[in-house]
């Protein structure tokens, strides 16, 4: 079992898997983004504007194991609607204001996550099982480039959607 610091509910899928498996690994940039997305996911569902059951259950499954929080994601980034009234009643109006951003986010790690490792398996086929530090750093680096560009380009689509919470709200 590896020791990991952190805070589980921030943790990538693959990081707090690891937590339970005897084999090494290597934490990526992928990881990294995925905890910021989690911070984000879990600012917009805790924050504190509105109480209801539905939110409440939401809240139990975001702090809960893994399957319940990809479960929760799920339901945030498929299920609640930006325009529904029952959506809004049900978990509030910033979570509403941030779902569309929250999906797109979500789905950006997964394509990213899933070219990260293509790119691995490929170094990894060509390199005898093991990839060079240097390599490694570039390609943490280069992954991580992308994703902060991906994410500010998705805050600069969403973030009207967002910010309409503000004027919504008052």
């Amino acid at each position: 079992m590896a020791l990991v610091p952190g805070t589980p509910e921030f943790m990538s899928y693959g990081l707090r898997k690891s937590l339970r498996s005897p084999k090494t690994y290597v934490q990526s940039a992928v990881d990294n983004l995925s905890s910021f997305y989690y911070v984000g996911q879990w600012a917009a569902v805790f924050n504190p504007s509105h109480r209801s059951d539905m939110l409440k259950d939401l809240r139990s499954c975001i702090a809960g194991p893994s399957t319940w929080r990809e479960s929760a994601t799920y339901r945030i980034t498929s299920q609640i609607s930006p325009k529904l009234s029952s959506d809004r009643r049900d978990y509030g109006l910033f979570l509403q204001c941030c779902q569309p951003m929250l999906a797109e986010w979500q789905n950006s790690i997964i394509s990213l996550t899933h070219q990260f490792l293509l790119v691995t398996e490929e170094l990894t086929a060509h390199s005898d099982g093991k990839i060079d530090s240097d390599t490694h750093r570039s390609l943490f680096l280069s992954f991580a480039y992308c994703g902060v560009a991906d994410f500010a380009q998705i805050l600069e689509r969403n973030g009207a959607s967002v910010a309409r919470y503000g004027k919504l709200d008052s």
